[in-house]
C-alpha cells in the first residue's frame, strides 16, 4: 500500500460546508467584519463556514437588501438570518481586531436557501451559536435557511 504523507498548511485548518445537501441559492453582500472575532475567523484572515449573517428585523432585512447596506453578524435579539457562509473566504490579514475593524466592508458569498446542520456550524465556529442566532434562523419565513440538529 502506498503512504501518503500529509503535512498541515500554516493555516492547520479544514472545514466542512456547513449546509446538508443542496444549497439552493447563493448571494454576494457587503458584510461588516468590525463585530467578527476569532470565532468567526481564522489566524490567516479567513472567515469560517457556517457563520450567520442578516439584519435586526425583517424590515431592515428589506432594506438592506433593496440599498445593498452592509450586513451583519447576528448578535442581538430579533435579529433575522439572511444566510450562512459556506466556504472559507479571505476578509483580513489576520483576526485581531485591529485587522477586522480595519477591512470595513467585505463582499462575501453566503448561501441563503437550505438547511444547515448546527453541529457542523458549532464545531467549525468553536462555539456553541447564541440563542439570539438560533432564533435569527426562524424569526420570520425571510430565512430559508433551516437550522437542523
Amino acid at each position: 500500500m502506498l503512504r501518503i504523507n500529509n503535512a498541515l498548511t500554516a493555516e492547520g485548518q479544514n472545514f466542512h460546508s456547513p449546509f446538508n445537501g443542496d444549497i439552493r441559492h447563493v448571494r454576494q453582500i457587503p458584510a461588516a467584519m468590525g463585530a467578527l472575532t476569532a470565532f468567526e475567523v481564522t489566524t490567516g484572515g479567513f472567515l469560517k463556514p457556517g457563520v450567520p449573517f442578516g439584519a435586526a428585523t425583517a424590515a431592515a432585512l428589506d432594506a438592506a437588501v433593496a440599498a445593498g447596506t452592509a450586513r451583519t453578524l447576528l448578535t442581538g435579539a430579533g435579529f433575522v438570518v439572511e444566510g450562512v457562509t459556506f466556504e472559507a473566504q479571505r476578509v483580513a490579514n489576520s483576526n485581531s481586531a485591529a485587522d477586522l475593524t480595519a477591512a470595513g466592508t467585505v463582499q462575501i458569498v453566503i448561501g441563503t436557501q437550505g438547511s444547515v446542520s448546527r453541529k457542523r456550524i458549532e464545531e467549525m465556529l468553536g462555539r456553541v451559536l447564541t440563542a439570539n442566532e438560533v432564533a435569527g434562523f426562524v424569526a420570520t419565513s425571510q430565512s430559508h435557511v433551516s437550522l437542523v440538529r
